[in-house]
């Protein structure tokens, strides 16, 4: 995933479009649906909601290897040479 850093200005621009989109008469569910799941993580993500996921996915990596680890003991034919 690529981090863009957007401007609070330039979050408001992009807002006020999705906004648009979504109050549209002409805007199919689909798009209206798919338009508010965009401005609610361009909410949260500006807001900073998402900022430690980084660590959590390192934690969560980490956690699946000590644990093949620990089972590394009951599988005589592992494939994979760790």
């Amino acid at each position: 995933m690529v981090k863009a850093i957007l401007t609070d200005e330039e979050v408001e621009t992009i807002q006020k479009g999705l906004f648009s989109l979504m109050t549209s008469p002409g805007t199919n569910s689909s798009v209206r649906e798919a338009a508010t799941n965009l401005s609610d993580w361009l909410r949260a993500e500006n807001a900073g909601h998402f900022s430690d996921w980084n660590d959590a996915e390192g934690d969560f990596v980490q956690a699946g290897i000590d644990a093949r680890e620990d089972s590394k003991s009951d599988l005589a034919n592992d494939p994979i040479e760790w």
